[in-house]
């Protein structure tokens, strides 16, 4: 089952994404943090997104968010999704144990 389920081709809505710590508690965004967003194509481990423009929405309670572009939601199938947050020369991946999924569902237009 998808984490997050978009229609081909559309750029809306926005990814927003709580990244929680190992013990599923909140993690707190230092201001000097970059982060990273990754996501693979589950069938063949294709990376098709690995950006750093991800928005930080709320750094006190770990609220990011991604804006789709029209060419990451071109292809329909089931991804693995995650971010990377490196600060101080050290990095942490959320989720940290698992990976998010999103489904990209076939537009009608495009079948």
């Amino acid at each position: 089952m998808a984490d997050f389920s978009i229609k081909q081709n559309d750029t809306l809505p926005a990814l927003n994404v709580q990244l929680l710590g190992v013990d599923s508690s909140i993690f707190g965004i230092p201001e000097d943090a970059s982060i990273r967003f990754v996501m693979r194509r589950q069938n063949n481990k294709q990376i098709v997104i690995n950006t750093t423009n991800v928005q930080v929405i709320d750094a006190a309670n770990g609220v990011v968010s991604y804006r789709w572009l029209p060419t990451d939601t071109a292809n329909e199938g089931l991804f693995d999704m995650e971010f990377e947050l490196t600060v101080g020369g050290q990095r942490i991946t959320f989720p940290n144990s698992t990976y998010r999924v999103c489904e990209i569902v076939a537009d009608l237009l495009t079948q």
